[in-house]
């Protein structure tokens, strides 16, 4: 089935599974979505809800002989899951990168950074040494480092956690990308910088005309920058919707809990944060029907079965619950499947 040309990135359907002594374990089950051109898409939830499986799968990185990735993933209207590796190679660094999550250790130790931004730049795009540093330097100045100069001729070590991600930002823009995955990239980061971090990537669609999948855990940094939100749990997609949609009313119980467990900004302050009870499951052994479901405060018996996607409007949300019974529960904390029951 062809793509919708409009479209950067058409995910359908994708699957990532390991093989395991006990059994396949599903890491990515059924993730569909796209992203538009110059759009920021955030990818949301809790570790090992599969974010980084997802990105990590785009680019063809899962190299584990026990790997199994299905799905289609259409990249300009090419599918790279069937992408012979050469062409798959040509196009990691070039229109595609990726910034990783530690910038310590995706920075080559026994290179300086200027060099490594270099070879990046040759290895894509060809011409001259000269004409690749001098890149090199523009790229540092626009990600708001003050000596580019110097900075160029140092080894990573010699930089701060700062420092560190604004230069993959810079590697990662080398080759004038159409998409960029970013996977936390303001983790450690203290405040500031982190904020820092979050206008430089909001500034690349302008600057660079490029795309964003965004991985994080954190909603604040969604809220910052995100056209689009992904809700992930369980290694599935349990809500999708437009930021400001899924800030205003979010449909899933899992997307309560996240937004339940952040401070307000306005009106009383609660003498007790809500929490999520439990812990994420293993993949290994997640519960038959709704992964979220030993968790949820609204589960009942409809929930034993894995509940179908619905859509309202241009939003997807995969729950049971009704419009009234989100409408009821949603603020009820105190509600549990009994209130479902009497509400069905």
């Amino acid at each position: 089935m062809p793509s919708d040309p409009s479209l950067l990135l058409d995910v359908r359907d994708l699957r990532v599974s390991f093989r395991s002594e006990r059994g396949l374990v599903r890491a990515v089950d059924g993730v569909s979505f796209s992203v538009g051109r110059q759009e920021i898409v955030g990818l949301v939830g809790e570790s090992g809800s599969g974010k980084t499986q997802t990105l990590l799968s785009l680019m063809g990185l899962i190299d584990d002989p026990n790997a199994i990735v299905e799905g289609e993933v259409r990249f300009l209207g090419e599918d790279l899951l069937r992408l012979p590796r050469k062409a798959l190679q040509a196009l990691r660094g070039g229109k595609i990168a990726m910034i990783f999550q530690d910038p310590m250790t995706s920075l080559t130790p026994v290179h300086r950074v200027g060099d490594q931004i270099v070879e990046q730049i040759l290895a894509h795009k060809g011409g001259s040494r000269r004409a690749a540093r001098d890149k090199a330097l523009a790229l540092l100045e626009a990600v708001r480092i003050a000596n580019p100069t110097a900075v160029v001729a140092r080894y990573p070590h010699e930089l701060s956690g700062g420092m560190r991600q604004r230069v993959l930002i810079a590697m990662a823009l080398s080759c004038d990308p159409a998409l960029l995955l970013a996977d936390e990239p303001t983790t450690a980061l203290d405040v500031t910088v982190q904020a820092q971090i979050l206008d430089l990537i909001g500034r690349l669609r302008g600057d660079f005309a490029s795309s964003v999948i965004l991985v994080t855990h954190d909603l604040g940094v969604v809220a910052e920058v995100a056209d689009r939100v992904l809700v992930m749990y369980g290694g599935r997609v349990v809500e999708e919707g437009l930021m400001d949609e899924v800030f205003r009313d979010p449909l899933h119980p899992y997307t309560w809990g996240l937004f339940d467990s952040i401070p307000p900004l306005e009106g009383p302050r609660p003498r007790r944060l809500r929490s999520i009870p439990g812990n994420p499951p293993t993949l290994s052994s997640l519960p038959p029907g709704c992964a979220f479901g030993p968790r949820c405060r609204c589960r009942f018996d409809a929930c034993s079965i894995s509940p179908p996607v619905q859509r309202l409007g241009n939003r997807r949300f995969a729950c049971y619950l009704s419009a009234s019974q989100r409408a009821t529960l949603r603020n009820a904390p105190n509600a549990g499947a009994a209130a479902v029951e009497g509400l069905s």
